[in-house]
């Protein structure tokens, strides 16, 4: 794998929705990450729908771009599942901290069953074989991002959130729950060395990307089962990422999915690139995702999103992946991130 394969400016599509042709006319654009939800993939056990994945990486060859393929498990895991001995989780949570204001429920499997990680595992071995089946697609796909593990997105990272309180209620302990459940940090360490060696091994020559959550990714439980303090139990974030380091350097890559123009260009990712591992970043989505100028009409702000792509940058990004309507709202500030993250 070359840093050409890995490098420029690529498009986070809309989950589980087609892409629009404007995304795929951009010169500046170096390739679109096509994102799906477990449940709408594989509605049954022995039933996929590769509708929406096929349509965006004909599109995508069609136009000469790299493809990206990123799943999401967790709360988007299929209802079918739970037929199959695997447990289900439930949880209330205030989004973004409790900065969202909002309260909603999550319910998630157990990863660490042993029917959960096979239903996986199978689901990946199945995807692969789909996209050997083309041959053009399966070269333009570089990237796999590292899923299984999973809340409402691809990001590493289970409910972990203890009693947030807003004016739409209070959010479950997590702590208190995942206890309950079984929860030790090994359990779920274990499943990912499994997940990543399957990614590897139905993926082979593509680079490895884990979307990480630092310091809040996980519950507040320590090794031998008991609940503490935050700043009291290991990040099990870093656990992974030297793991990936360990076993996949010079394919595994760490990425946050949090960067605008004055932050989110998180230290862990730029202290894993030091390590050797390939880095990047997606934009915040709050802050970036929905450009108001593109609504009120007025001026877009092209000074502050090249602002963006020079943190990027400047904190060692390969790449940065930007959002459909970005496109749109910021071309000028898209092609001077994609020449100085591909020259």
């Amino acid at each position: 794998m070359k840093k050409k394969d890995y490098s420029g400016i690529f498009v986070a599509t809309d989950w589980q929705q087609p892409i629009p042709e404007y995304v795929f006319k951009d010169p500046n654009v170096d390739g679109v990450i096509i994102r799906l939800h477990w449940n709408e993939l594989q509605p049954a056990y022995d039933k996929f729908d590769w509708t929406l994945l096929d349509a965006g990486c004909k599109q995508a060859n069609s136009a000469g771009k790299k493809i990206w393929i990123t799943l999401a498990a967790g709360k988007h895991s299929p209802e079918w599942i739970f037929q199959h001995h695997v447990r289900k989780i439930n949880f209330m949570e205030s989004p973004q901290e409790g900065k969202s204001g909002k309260m909603v429920a999550v319910d998630v499997p157990i990863v660490w069953d042993k029917e959960y990680v096979e239903l996986w595992k199978n689901l990946l071995q199945k995807l692969a074989a789909h996209l050997k089946a083309d041959q053009m697609t399966w070269d333009a796909i570089t990237m796999m991002k590292v899923a299984g593990i999973n809340e409402r997105t691809d990001e590493i990272r289970l409910p972990a959130q203890n009693e947030l309180s807003n004016e739409r209620g209070k959010s479950s302990n997590a702590a208190e729950i995942w206890q309950k459940a079984g929860y030790k940090p090994d359990l779920v360490f274990n499943v990912w060395q499994q997940f990543l060696d399957e990614y590897s091994k139905d993926f082979p020559g593509k680079v490895l990307s884990m979307a990480i959550i630092p310091g809040h990714a996980f519950p507040t439980i320590n090794k031998q089962g008991n609940i503490v303090g935050r700043k009291q139990v290991r990040d099990l974030t870093q656990d992974m990422i030297d793991d990936g380091l360990a076993r996949y350097k010079g394919t595994f890559a760490v990425q946050f999915n949090s960067l605008y123009d004055t932050g989110g260009a998180h230290e862990m990712v730029v202290e894993a690139g030091k390590q050797g591992a390939i880095t990047g970043f997606q934009l915040n989505h709050v802050k970036l995702a929905d450009p108001p100028c593109l609504d009120d009409h007025s001026k877009c702000d092209e000074d502050m999103f090249k602002r963006v792509m020079d943190n990027g940058v400047n904190n060692g990004a390969c790449w940065i992946e930007v959002f459909q309507k970005d496109v749109l709202a910021y071309p000028q500030a898209i092609k001077y991130g994609h020449d100085k993250l591909t020259k």
